[in-house]
């Protein structure tokens, strides 16, 4: 079996820097615009689903602009 080292424990890893409100902001737009790119830019009526999402800060992000 493979291990999956930092996956289990990638907010110890990350310390601070997963509470980093702009951090996690910048990366949110980042992924929203990956979205748009693969859906025509029509993302309000998107349900998405965020498996794992540690602090919310980029969930929060993304919240905003999809259905829910």
């Amino acid at each position: 079996m493979k291990s999956k080292g930092s996956q289990n424990n990638y907010s110890d890893i990350m310390g601070h820097n997963v509470y980093d409100i702009n951090g996690r902001k910048v990366k949110a737009r980042k992924i929203i615009a990956i979205i748009k790119t693969h859906h025509a830019n029509e993302i309000n009526d998107l349900t998405v689903l965020d498996y794992g999402c540690s602090t919310g800060i980029i969930s929060t992000e993304i919240a905003r602009h999809v259905k829910t």
